[in-house]
């Protein structure tokens, strides 16, 4: 499947689009037999944002042509031809917000595979079921469940915290794709320029993300029933209702489904802290209260900025990120961003801070990338500890085109290669929460 996938997203590559990119398709993160959270992350983004290019450049310029050239009657004698085109359009909201359950269930499945523990992911036929209209990852027995919480606490929380752990860097990784790929006028976000199929993206996964975190408050996503055959279960039923009982009763008899209308005073008071916290993902501290993803500032520096909320296997934490760009350094731009975290468990907050080069390019054949993290986590993981520990990571990557150093050269493909060393600690994305050396490599393109 990973061959037919790479072949396929390579082909597609020939077809002439709208912008200047680089993208990833990480094929190899750990196994060649399946895809780790951030693997599946990064294959749904590239490949999103390569089939939507061509949609964008064939549907959506043409109708940004006919609102920005002609006068209100001529567009009316033209407007049949429109709505066709723009039928595609409407039907990119609906698709999307199936696809945005793909990667979250996936995200749930890979915390499990890396535990050995085999599972089935149905984000979108179950989906489909309206008795429910729920997605599932089901196949596992409720004595592995138990065991896994039993032996492995941390990664247990992370089972429930880990949809909602894809959702929000899917989101961070658009937003800055927004600010970093797209030049100047498009970093605009009026009516004609939200058809761009990112902006669709981005704002309904944001969106999807508040309303699922904000759930547990009001009782929870879904009224949920345990199925007979636990094989048929839901590994942890509703996630935000889930991950909260556990982390207050971890030694209670188990169950996979809870709702908030049973919880303890102070369980219904940390739902409300997630409820007030998720609000972190709605743009208020950004660019685009002023009509842009970016400031331009003298044509020589796009800077822009924004915050986030996200779940971690031992309570929450809330990010503020800078993003700077500096659009012309040798043979590319040069693209980095500050994130200043701060972790909180049950009553005590912990630091983080990230610096990452995400494109440096000193030849037009080479773009290196760079990631710094200096963290205190909780001791052990722990949601109750107000001990702390120091740990930290630290990234190298880049991506090379061989095609690039011949004259002429139209289509550019090339090789990915990342190092990652990392202490014990967790860091969104990346699954082992233990001390680990982490090598993943793929192809890249530009066009």
């Amino acid at each position: 499947m990973k061959k037919t996938l790479t072949a396929i997203f390579l082909c597609l590559t020939l077809i002439s689009f709208t912008y200047a990119k680089e993208i990833t398709f990480p094929y190899f993160d750990g196994s060649f037999e399946y895809y780790t959270m951030k693997q599946s992350d990064d294959l749904f983004l590239s490949s999103y944002e390569l089939l939507t290019d061509l949609f964008y450049k064939s549907n959506v310029e043409d109708m940004q042509d006919y609102y920005t050239n002609y006068t209100f009657k001529e567009r009316l004698k033209m407007y049949p031809k429109y709505l066709v085109k723009g039928l595609p359009v409407l039907s990119l909201f609906l698709i999307d917000s199936f696809l945005t359950a793909i990667t979250h269930e996936e995200a749930h499945r890979s915390i499990l595979t890396a535990k050995n523990i085999g599972s089935v992911s149905q984000p979108i036929f179950k989906f489909l079921n309206f008795t429910t209209g729920i997605a599932y990852v089901k196949g596992v027995k409720d004595s592995d469940l138990k065991n896994l919480r039993d032996t492995d606490f941390p990664n247990f929380i992370r089972l429930h915290t880990a949809g909602n752990e894809s959702d929000y860097c899917l989101a961070q990784k658009e937003f800055s794709k927004i600010v970093f790929e797209y030049n100047q006028r498009d970093l605009k976000y009026n009516p004609k320029e939200m058809l761009n199929p990112l902006y669709i993206e981005y704002f309904i996964r944001n969106i999807s993300t508040i309303v699922y975190e904000a759930s547990a408050a009001r009782g929870g996503i879904a009224d949920m029933t345990e199925e007979e055959n636990e094989l048929d279960r839901d590994i942890v039923g509703d996630d935000i209702c889930g991950m909260i009982h556990h982390l207050y009763h971890p030694d209670a008899e188990y169950h996979r489904y809870f709702s908030a209308k049973d919880f303890t005073s102070e369980e219904k008071k940390f739902a409300k802290r997630i409820a007030w916290k998720t609000l972190m993902n709605i743009p208020f501290i950004s660019p685009i209260w002023f009509n842009t993803f970016a400031f331009n500032i003298k044509d020589t520096v796009n800077l822009s900025f924004n915050t986030g909320y996200c779940l971690a296997p031992f309570g929450d934490f809330i990010d503020e990120n800078i993003y700077v760009q500096i659009p012309n350094v040798l043979a590319g731009p040069l693209n980095m961003s500050l994130t200043l975290r701060q972790y909180q468990n049950k009553d005590k907050w912990f630091p983080e801070f990230i610096f990452k080069c995400d494109q440096f390019s000193p030849y037009n054949f080479l773009t290196l990338n760079a990631a710094f993290n200096l963290w205190w986590q909780p001791e052990n993981l722990s949601f109750t500890t107000k001990k702390s520990k120091f740990g930290g990571a630290v990234s190298l990557g880049c991506n090379i085109y061989p095609f690039k150093m011949l004259e002429d050269a139209k289509y550019n493909f090339g090789i990915n290669l990342n190092f990652m060393y990392k202490s014990d600690g967790f860091m969104p994305e990346i699954i082992p929460l233990n001390q680990n050396f982490i090598f993943t490599t793929g192809v890249c393109v530009k066009y």
